[in-house]
C-alpha cells in the first residue's frame, strides 16, 4: 500500500481516499481502488470480464517546429517538425515504449502535421492504429497566427489589452473565440470520461492539453496558463469511473528543459 500525495490542497471536495474491495469471483484477490469522498463506486466491465475502476490518460505535446516559430502564436499554421523535433520525438518514443502498452488502448491525434509527425517519429507502430480527431487541433489564432507577442504589441495593442483583461470573453480576430475553444475541449473531456479504454493516448498541442487538464480536474479553464506543458513531453491524468480525475504527472518526461508556448 502507498499513500496518495495531494498537490492541490484547495480541492477539498475531490480528495481521494484509498480502499480495498474483494472481487466476488475471487475473494483472495483484491482490487485497489480510489474513490471520491461521499461518492458511489461505479465499476465498468470489459468484454473479457475484467473491471475498469480507472483509466489512464497520457497527454503528449507535439515536438519542436524550429526557431522560426519560437515564441510565436501557432494554431492552425501547419509546419513540420524541425530536425531537432524529430530527434526529440524519437527520444520520447523510447521512453513511452513500455508505458503505453495495453490490450485496450486508444490513440487519438490532432490532424496537424506536427502532431501526426510526432507520433510517427516516436516509432510505436505496434500499438493500436491512431485516429485523427479535428477537435484536438490548437486554438485558431486568426490574424495573430505566426506573430510574436512583441509584434502584436506594435500592431494590435488594443486587442492585446482586451485579451489580457478578459481572456474568456475574447475572440481572436478572424479566428476562434476562447469560449468556442473551451466548448470544443469540453466535448473531448466528456468523450474521454465515457471511453471504455483502460489507456488513452492523445498527441496534441499545449493549449489543448492545459485546457483539458483544467476541465478534467475541475478548475476554471482560464487557469490553463498555470500549466506549463513542454514540447515533446508526456503528462498523465487518471480518470475514475465516477467522472472525477487526478493529475498524476506534468511533463513526466520531456526532451525540452523549458516551456515554449504557444507552438
Amino acid at each position: 500500500m502507498y499513500r496518495v500525495r495531494f498537490s492541490f490542497p484547495n480541492f477539498t471536495d475531490s480528495l481521494y481516499r484509498e480502499t480495498y474491495v474483494d472481487r466476488p469471483s475471487d475473494r483472495q484477490s483484491r482490487l485497489r481502488i480510489r474513490i471520491s469522498r461521499n461518492s458511489k463506486l461505479e465499476e465498468k466491465q470489459n468484454s473479457d470480464g475484467s473491471y475498469i475502476l480507472k483509466k489512464t490518460l497520457y497527454l503528449i505535446r507535439n515536438s519542436d517546429i524550429g526557431l522560426n516559430f519560437r515564441f510565436k502564436y501557432v494554431g492552425r499554421l501547419d509546419p513540420a517538425l524541425s530536425p531537432q523535433g524529430i530527434e526529440d520525438a524519437k527520444s520520447l518514443g523510447n521512453y513511452c515504449k513500455d508505458t503505453f502498452y495495453s490490450s485496450n488502448e486508444q490513440i487519438y491525434l490532432s490532424p496537424s502535421k506536427r502532431s501526426v509527425q510526432t507520433w510517427k517519429e516516436m516509432g510505436l507502430d505496434s500499438f493500436s492504429e491512431p485516429i485523427c480527431v479535428p477537435a484536438l487541433q490548437e486554438i485558431d489564432f486568426g490574424n495573430w497566427e505566426g506573430k510574436s507577442f512583441s509584434e502584436l504589441e506594435q500592431t494590435h495593442p488594443e486587442e492585446l489589452l482586451r485579451w489580457a483583461a478578459a481572456p474568456s470573453l475574447f475572440s481572436f480576430p478572424s479566428g476562434e473565440s476562447f469560449q468556442a475553444f473551451v466548448d470544443r475541449i469540453d466535448f473531448i473531456a466528456s468523450f474521454l470520461k465515457e471511453s471504455s479504454a483502460s489507456k488513452i493516448v492523445l498527441v496534441t498541442h499545449g493549449g489543448v492539453i492545459s485546457t483539458l487538464i483544467c476541465l478534467l480536474i475541475g478548475i476554471h479553464p482560464s487557469s490553463y496558463i498555470q500549466f506549463q506543458v513542454k514540447s515533446s513531453s508526456v503528462s498523465s491524468v487518471e480518470i475514475f469511473s465516477n467522472g472525477s480525475a487526478l493529475l498524476t504527472s506534468l511533463n513526466q518526461y520531456s526532451a525540452k528543459r523549458r516551456c515554449e508556448w504557444p507552438i
